[in-house]
């Protein structure tokens, strides 16, 4: 989603320090470009001009005199509350929205040398199983793949398998749809293991007053206390 500091300049001091840091930099490198959607471009090109140009938005160059390689799948997953880059005209809900999506478009456009890699590598074994996994993907891919493609791959669905087979993704990282059944199944591995749980509070130090009741989905997905035992891992999605 848009941040309102998205829509805004920086402020001197910020912006002096983001030019000192790119000065030696020539190259941006960005993964998983298929989930960067128009407002997002908008925003990378805005900072890359006033880095370039030590406040302006209008430059000619929407990247910044930067070389930007962006690396991805365009077909995996989609923009979050944003819309594909490359589907344009795009419909936002404001005027602001609409304008940082074209300066993002606009940016977008100045990619001209697209490589295309076209082995699999991660399933380039000839063994028969990964040679028909590797075509339902391709056939879901491009979406062709049929009814008997979709029972075969829901063989693999974890209420189909044995308990055996179970155990050997216990220490796997697991996906959940909502943000509740994840909680959810993080205190029950909390429970299991043995020893002390620590509680960690969130503090603010310019507002140590209301820093515990700040929401995740309003602290960008960062919650407001974190439970921890020795034993048990825990992912750190950005710096702190």
């Amino acid at each position: 989603p848009t941040r309102k500091y998205q829509m805004f300049k920086w402020e001197s001091r910020t912006r002096n320090r983001m030019v000192e840091l790119w000065k030696s930099n020539s190259f941006l490198i960005i993964d998983e470009i298929g989930m960067v959607g128009g407002k997002l471009w908008g925003w990378m090109s805005r900072r890359l001009m006033e880095i370039q140009t030590q406040g302006n938005w209008n430059s000619r160059d929407l990247l910044g005199g930067k070389n930007l390689i962006i690396v991805g799948d365009i077909m995996q997953l989609p923009p979050v509350r944003d819309c594909n880059v490359f589907e344009w005209p795009c419909q936002y809900k404001t005027g602001e929205e609409r304008e940082l999506a074209t300066f993002g478009h606009q940016a977008y456009m100045e990619i001209k040398d697209i490589v295309v890699l076209k082995t699999n590598e991660r399933q380039k074994s000839n063994d028969p199983v990964t040679t028909r996994f590797r075509r339902v993907l391709d056939e879901l891919y491009y979406g062709r793949m049929t009814k008997e493609d979709f029972q075969w791959i829901m063989r693999r669905d974890r209420r189909c398998l044995s308990e055996d087979e179970r155990s050997t993704f216990a220490a796997g990282t697991h996906l959940f749809d909502t943000n509740d059944d994840k909680d959810e199944f993080n205190l029950l591995k909390l429970g299991r293991n043995k020893g002390p749980v620590a509680r960690l509070v969130a503090f603010h130090k310019h507002k140590p007053s209301s820093s515990a009741k700040i929401e995740a989905k309003d602290f960008e997905g960062v919650p407001n206390e974190l439970l921890i035992r020795p034993g048990v891992p825990v992912m750190l999605r950005k710096n702190l």
